[in-house]
């Protein structure tokens, strides 16, 4: 229709309905492109405001990793909306600071196993205590404890809780961290009655903490410290499993709180629901703001 109004154009320069014909045809290609880049508009707000969702999701327990993943993608995307792009821009920040800092914190714990068995103890005492400072919740991570309290029994020249080896040359080989022993269906002797230590209600109450909050290694952790001090604690050594579980099948919805001592800041005796050691606790919000 377009070629023929063109024509008749060409050969009535002055054709009043073929030029009001071509006018309307322009009108309406241009009303498609606008409508066009409209829906496009909408589908990139749509694609950045499910990424800023998920991200928050990991935000909330703190897998920053996700996070990260979930809104690196769209860096390159072009975000009109000046609060959505504020918002965009200060999660991608958050994301990417804290994964940085979990792979700074990695790095030092390696470096401090391996300098701990080349018998390098200051060193390894170094960088233990860098990594608490760079990420103070590293001081559950069983390697960490384990290493600091072996590098420190060494430079005090006492024996650590685990038991030297005697070398030829009469020197005593300090051992490097022990892998946790206790396992979920094992049997393990209780440790001894009385009074637990301000440190095992904390490590106690941090388990909890991180199990509601889905953080299961680190939940993991936490308990592995409790058995550590009293092994077969009957809390502990139940909860480990029900954390190694989740980690493995990543569902923690079946996760059932025994009563117990939970320690400062923790939810009181046994149950579950808010303010109990079930999933609906208090939750502690995640470093660096929403």
């Amino acid at each position: 229709a377009e070629a023929a109004f063109k024509r008749a154009l060409e050969l009535k320069p002055n054709d009043a309905p073929a030029k009001e014909a071509l006018d309307k045809i322009a009108d309406a290609r241009k009303k498609d492109a606008e409508n066009a880049a409209l829906a496009e508009g909408s589908e990139r707000r749509k694609a950045i405001l499910a990424a800023i969702e998920k991200a928050i999701e990991a935000q909330r327990i703190e897998n920053w990793d996700a996070m990260a993943d979930a809104l690196e993608p769209l860096q390159k995307e072009s975000i009109p909306d000046a609060a959505l792009k504020e918002k965009y821009q200060g999660l991608l920040k958050i994301a990417q600071t804290e994964r940085k800092t979990r792979q700074e914190a990695k790095k030092l714990i390696e470096e401090g196993v391996q300098q701990l068995a080349d018998k390098k103890h200051e060193d390894a005492l170094k960088s233990f205590k860098e990594v608490i400072a760079l990420w103070p919740d590293a001081r559950l991570d069983q390697r960490v404890a384990s290493g600091m309290a072996a590098a420190q029994a060494a430079l005090a020249g006492v024996a650590s809780k685990e038991p030297g080896r005697e070398r030829p040359e009469g020197k005593t080989e300090v051992a490097m961290p022990p892998e946790p022993k206790n396992e979920p269906g094992k049997e393990n002797p209780p440790g001894p009655p009385g009074d637990v230590s301000e440190q095992f209600k904390r490590n106690m109450a941090d388990g909890d903490r991180f199990l509601r909050q889905r953080r299961y290694q680190e939940a993991i952790n936490a308990y592995e410290l409790v058995l550590k001090e009293r092994p077969g604690d009957p809390r502990a050594t139940d909860l480990l499993g029900q954390a190694k579980e989740a980690l493995r099948t990543g569902d923690g919805s079946k996760i059932n709180f025994p009563p117990g001592p939970e320690g400062p800041g923790g939810g009181g005796q046994g149950g579950n629901g808010p303010g109990g050691n079930g999933p609906g606790g208090e939750r502690r919000p995640p470093r660096g703001g929403r």
